[in-house]
């Protein structure tokens, strides 16, 4: 936690799955201030308190606020770029740590194909609409959201935060002109060994059809 710029606005508070954040009074420049405070011995590191922050006060290491936005930006072309005829667009996916249960998946993500990025985080309630459009911003065409499947999260409710974010987010889309074909979201269970590559290429197809991005058109 960032004692300094903290607000003490109680969302990762009431965010927590765990209980484990509480307000309260600290010393701070000399004088008493009222901030958010982490039970290390209750925390799991999923990050969701990260993700309702107004102030990007509270991260777990290697999780925060800019580091995932830097992450976030369009992949780089390869070295062998593809012909404008067989344009693919830019795909980001963003990975839970937990739903990908199969070596082949796991090796597929750490070598995608060309056009595509992969990022991991916590849990798929990490992600928040601003980290969407802003990749959309800087170069991405599409969007790959990857939980766990229903009943299946790891940090029992991350999934459900994911999903409803997702659809608050496809209004504000419907708002700034952006299909909402672009940004989905997908669950892989404990059984669903193998089909993340599968999951990949739909939205990658999906973005194809679809083109570049055009704000406001």
């Amino acid at each position: 936690v960032d004692v300094g710029s903290c607000i003490a606005c109680g969302l990762c508070v009431a965010a927590c799955p765990y209980d484990a954040i509480t307000l309260e009074t600290v010393s701070w420049n000399g004088g008493p201030k009222l901030a958010a405070q982490v039970d290390r011995n209750l925390c799991m590191s999923c990050g969701i308190c990260g993700s309702v922050c107004l102030s990007s006060s509270i991260s777990i290491e290697g999780y925060t606020d800019a580091s995932l936005s830097e992450s976030f930006v369009a992949p780089k072309k390869g070295a062998n770029p593809a012909p404008d005829s067989a344009w693919r667009g830019k795909t980001l996916v963003i990975a839970c740590n937990w739903c990908l249960h199969s070596a082949p998946d796991i090796e597929y993500a750490s070598h995608p194909p060309q056009g595509v990025k992969v990022v991991n985080v916590p849990c798929a309630g990490r992600v928040t609409p601003a980290f969407i459009t802003t990749a959309l911003q800087r170069g991405v065409d599409g969007v790959l959201v990857v939980g766990c499947k229903e009943g299946e999260c790891h940090y029992k409710q991350g999934n459900a935060l994911a999903k409803g974010r997702l659809l608050a987010l496809q209004n504000l889309l419907d708002l700034l002109g952006i299909e909402r074909e672009r940004v989905q979201l997908a669950w892989l269970g404990s059984l669903d060994r193998g089909k993340f590559p599968e999951l990949v290429n739909k939205v990658v197809g999906d973005v194809r059809s679809l083109g570049p991005v055009m704000w406001g058109e």
